[in-house]
């Protein structure tokens, strides 16, 4: 649940209850366009709607957030209780009283850049199928196989299908689990290193093997062993989580997703 704050100084009488963190991770005007505060108040039922109330206390603010269509500009992301909104309903998202909304310049100095754009944004145009998928992968992250191997296999997974939104998401949300940069570097290599436990071996076998399940046909051999560490239920979940990441994987590189601006969960 979002930490509560106490109302800022400035903030318009009604506008309490939401409380709007502007946080700049980099160097850029954007603070001076509210009296250099990295937390401010606003209010609105949906992201526009804030941003138009803040725009009315800090002038400018909207014009550096929103192009001339209303949506977002390149060099912006916002996220909503640490969802980017461009996964959402864009700056249509619903917001409600207790929301965090974090604005982040994605380059440094404000200064808007050229940025790829995917093919289809098939969040926005099948939001159904994409809450689907994020439902199984909520099932694979609560079903109590340890996040540190989840992220081994999502990232070995990535890597055999050469998916670079994917490698840069699991990268970061390895490092934010506490994976160390040696064993990630190695990942490629796993076979050859010391450093992982014969539980991810087995796993990262596991996922090697379905993942190019083509080439492969899944041998008994690897089965065998991940039945060695890993109980019938969690072959089960760790097999669903394999067939999550390469669906995720085909998403991403099917409608190329751009790659680079992930914020790995806290």
């Amino acid at each position: 649940m979002a930490m509560q704050r106490e109302p800022e100084s400035g903030v318009i009488p009604g506008q309490e209850n939401l409380r709007l963190s502007v946080i700049v991770r980099i160097p850029t005007p954007l603070r001076k366009l509210t009296n250099d505060q990295d937390v401010v108040s606003g209010s609105g039922e949906t992201l526009t709607q804030c941003i138009d109330g803040l725009d009315a206390q800090y002038p400018g603010l909207k014009d550096r957030l929103l192009d001339e269509t209303g949506e977002l500009r390149r060099f912006v992301n916002i996220y909503i209780n640490g969802e980017d909104v461009r996964f959402a309903q864009g700056v249509q998202t619903a917001v409600k009283p207790g929301d965090e909304i974090s604005i982040v310049p994605a380059v440094a100095g404000g200064s808007e850049e050229p940025r790829a754009e995917p093919r289809l944004k098939y969040y926005r145009a099948s939001p159904g199928a994409y809450q689907a998928l994020k439902q199984l992968q909520d099932y694979v992250e609560q079903s109590g196989l340890e996040r540190p191997l989840l992220e081994l296999v999502k990232l070995r997974a990535s890597q055999l299908n050469g998916c670079a939104f994917c490698l840069d998401m699991h990268w970061k949300e390895a490092r934010a689990a506490g994976e160390s940069e040696e064993r990630l570097y190695m990942l490629n290599a796993w076979r050859e290193s010391h450093l992982y436990s014969e539980r991810e071996r087995a796993a990262l076998a596991w996922t090697e093997s379905l993942t190019l399940v083509a080439q492969t046909g899944a041998p008994d051999d690897v089965y065998q062993e991940v039945s060695v560490h890993f109980d019938e239920k969690e072959i089960s979940d760790l097999t669903l989580a394999i067939a999550a990441i390469n669906a995720w994987n085909r998403m991403a590189i099917g409608f190329r997703l751009v790659p680079g601006w992930y914020e790995a969960r806290e």
